[in-house]
């Protein structure tokens, strides 16, 4: 991305959070620091920005978009820990701000759904924020592969074989739900490509283990 594109998208997010919050341009500046920070190569602007965009087609709610700008806020503790750290951020700096308790709450809970993108069938907010979280898995397939690059290097941690292995559990789980994508639309719109990519990268995988 060159220096142009990254002002342009940064405008475009400053725009999109000013529409929500009007007035709270020091929490706008803190979630842009915590989302570019050095060690994001793929929790990072461009899956905010591309988890924005999927929402717009999924009709999302302004608390729907609220919880998309937490949801990886916080990122490096671990699995269930980061959502858990991102939806205390939202609760702390939401409140400083003097939302309605009840709002401040749903987003809290918005976040929260991200960590397993299993909301109940009753859940239409739950739905679109895991939706738009997930639109990633049906990318094309070279932005999806350098998701996938982007998702090793954070967790570097790791060695290969463990990566692989936590890597292939988790795009098994997805493949043996009987859909990954939980409002209609987004189904229509992502659930065969997904798919698709997610048995490309198993087979990929696998022949290489």
């Amino acid at each position: 991305m060159t220096p142009r594109d990254a002002d342009r998208r940064l405008a475009d997010l400053g725009a999109r959070w000013r529409a929500l919050l009007p007035g709270a341009d020091d929490v706008f500046a803190e979630l842009v620091r915590r989302w570019d920070g050095p060690d994001r190569r793929y929790h990072n602007l461009q899956h905010l920005t591309e988890a924005l965009s999927a929402l717009d087609l999924l009709a999302g709610t302004r608390l729907d978009q609220l919880a998309i700008w937490f949801h990886d806020a916080v990122h490096g503790l671990g699995a269930g820990a980061d959502e858990r750290g991102s939806a205390d951020l939202a609760r702390e700096r939401l409140g400083a701000l003097e939302l309605p308790p009840d709002e401040i709450g749903e987003v809290v809970r918005l976040v929260l759904v991200t960590e397993s993108h299993a909301p109940p069938v009753d859940d239409p907010a739950g739905a679109r924020v895991s939706d738009c979280d997930m639109a990633i898995l049906a990318a094309d397939p070279e932005r999806y592969d350098e998701s996938v690059r982007g998702i090793r290097t954070e967790y570097s941690r790791f060695n290969d074989d463990e990566f692989h292995r936590g890597r292939v559990a988790v795009l098994d789980d997805f493949l043996s739900r009987p859909r990954i994508f939980h409002t209609d639309r987004g189904f229509d719109l992502w659930e065969v490509r997904a798919r698709g990519n997610i048995t490309r990268e198993l087979l990929a995988r696998r022949r290489d283990s």
